[in-house]
């Protein structure tokens, strides 16, 4: 069901969207600062039982997992970097290098504006922090990537938006060296090989597209009744 927008739905609408535009370029921040711990605690819902990101538990996978990681890497990247990871405030800071662009977001809000929910496209790049140093996450090359992230934004008790659902779904990618996603005779090569062909060519090798995902009701919002506004 779709209906026009009162001027007063039109500044709630529209500073929901600056607010949570400012939580999803915090997330980039503090996730390629690797301050996992400050992220959770500034833009996350106060209640960590509204934490969902997947599969992923955000607290331990996301918060610990990524800080003992971090951690176990430091006298690695010490031995073969030792200028850089002296120089380092945080040895956190050592593990990645990462870029998003997020796309202005589409927003669903609920009637009584107490939640709302985001949707972005965002092609990114991810790569060592440390160049040459072979990593086992990245194979020691730059990536680039086309995700969707999807998240749920719930009022915490200072009255602001809070992260609760993230989902982010990948949909191609590969080794930076690879041939453009954009070009259309790249994709059309990757989506559809000729019949008894072996695909793309070598020089495509490093693209993977993965298979379509589709959105999901969370199930924490499985009773919320969203309406679609257009302006």
């Amino acid at each position: 069901m779709s209906k026009e927008l009162t001027s007063g739905e039109k500044m709630r609408r529209a500073a929901a969207m600056h607010e949570v535009e400012n939580m999803m370029s915090r997330h980039c921040y503090h996730h390629v600062r690797g301050s996992h711990r400050d992220e959770i605690r500034e833009i996350w819902h106060s209640d960590p039982a509204m934490h969902h990101w997947g599969q992923m538990n955000v607290i331990k996978d996301y918060a610990d997992g990524l800080e003992t990681k971090a951690k176990g890497n430091y006298p690695r990247r010490l031995a073969t970097h030792m200028i850089q990871a002296l120089k380092a405030a945080d040895y956190q800071n050592l593990e990645e290098i990462s870029m998003h662009c997020l796309s202005i977001p589409m927003m669903q809000m609920s009637e009584s504006g107490d939640s709302c929910r985001g949707f972005w496209y965002t092609p990114g790049y991810v790569s060592p922090a440390l160049a040459n140093e072979a990593v086992a996450n990245f194979g020691g090359k730059p990536t680039w990537m086309w995700e969707r992230y999807l998240v749920d934004f719930v009022k915490d008790a200072d009255g602001h938006y809070k992260i609760s659902n993230f989902a982010n779904m990948g949909d191609s990618g590969g080794t930076v060296d690879s041939a453009c996603w954009a070009d259309r005779a790249t994709r059309l090569a990757v989506l559809n090989p000729p019949p008894g062909g072996k695909g793309p060519p070598p020089g495509n090798a490093g693209i993977q597209v993965q298979p379509p995902v589709p959105f999901e009701p969370f199930d924490s919002f499985k009773d919320l009744e969203f309406t679609v506004y257009r302006t």
